[in-house]
């Protein structure tokens, strides 16, 4: 007959007649042997899957965020959350898209189950007076004035690194037997840029680059600068534009690009459109690796604000090419190329 324990023990059932004499020890033998087995898998599983894989589940993380971003629901919010979840794996995420004013953001922030909150965007500042005892997070462009008063605090600072910038600028202008680039010139607001110039300064010369600084006070008077200035650069000079809307203005765009391309200087961008506008290159952030660094920005215990670090870059050919920078030599060193509409 067919001993129905073996069943109930997920054994594989077999006839053995009964449970007794050496048919009988094999049984009780096959059972334990089955317990010690199915105990080692488990104490296995356990010792090789990290504790982070598994949320503590009266624990959160926190991600809030303006409502135009999920009313668009854009790649680049989709994207972070996207990298945030993918490295905050020891506590369950939440997140909403919540007003500054909000009433129930203070009951979001003030939950003895938060751990951290991470602010995208100008939710920053409400959730950080609701609650002072988490620690806070953000992502967003705050202007130098802003940074000043939050340096105690964690976050990124949506704009490009400089270092990365101006190793590509020298990375891709390296093999370009015209001439050497030995200065980057670069317009800018000092209230809106000065903590990003200042990290500029330093980038610049580990590279063996002097950082040219223009700060102006409006945008007429970035455009005069921009007028003034490009004609009167040097073979060795070229031009960055920065996330600043006094360096890098939809009004004057096409007046940058153009004098550039009749002087045949170089312009380095932090904004990818600007590569089909004329420039010779610009950066763009890696959004999931963002996400990525936010992360672990509010799960470290350091507080730190830095650039975005983690970059792409494209290239536009026509105006490497009018350059008379080696194309074929530096195109494998850009995700994305363009054309370019700009006319002599």
């Amino acid at each position: 007959m067919r001993d129905q324990t073996l069943i109930n023990d997920s054994v594989l059932t077999i006839g053995i007649g009964k449970s007794s004499g050496k048919t009988g020890r094999c049984y009780h033998c096959l059972r334990y042997y089955h317990k010690f087995l199915t105990l080692s898998i488990v104490l296995f599983i356990i010792s090789v899957v990290p504790s982070e894989a598994y949320p503590e589940s009266d624990k959160y993380s926190l991600v809030v965020y303006p409502p135009h971003l999920a009313e668009q629901r854009t790649v680049f919010l989709d994207e972070i959350l996207r990298g945030i979840a993918s490295t905050n794996r020891r506590f369950n995420l939440k997140t909403f898209a919540v007003d500054v004013n909000d009433p129930n953001l203070s009951k979001l922030i003030n939950d003895e189950r938060l751990i951290n909150a991470i602010s995208i965007g100008n939710t920053f500042f409400r959730t950080r007076s609701l609650n002072r005892n988490v620690k806070h997070v953000f992502c967003a462009s705050f202007p130098s004035t802003v940074l000043q008063e939050i340096d105690d605090h964690s976050g990124i600072l949506f704009t490009p690194d400089p270092a990365y910038v101006f190793q590509k600028l020298v990375q891709t202008l390296g093999s370009w037997k015209r001439r050497t680039i030995k200065r980057v010139h670069v317009v800018y607001s000092d209230a809106i840029s000065h903590w990003v110039i200042t990290q500029a300064d330093v980038a610049a010369s580990e590279v063996g680059l002097e950082l040219a600084k223009h700060p102006v006070s409006t945008v007429s008077e970035a455009g005069t600068t921009y007028s003034t200035l490009i004609p009167s650069l040097s073979p060795h000079d070229s031009l960055w534009l920065i996330n600043d809307p006094f360096s890098n203005n939809d009004t004057f765009i096409e007046l940058i690009v153009r004098l550039a391309w009749i002087h045949q200087i170089p312009i380095i961008s932090n904004k990818l459109s600007d590569v089909e506008a004329g420039v010779l290159f610009a950066v763009y952030p890696n959004l999931e690796a963002t996400g990525n660094r936010l992360a672990e920005l509010a799960l470290g215990e350091k507080q730190q604000i830095i650039t975005i670090t983690e970059l792409s870059a494209a290239i536009n050919k026509r105006v490497a090419v009018h350059l008379g920078v080696p194309i074929d030599a530096v195109n494998d060193e850009f995700s994305l190329t363009y054309p370019s509409h700009i006319t002599e």
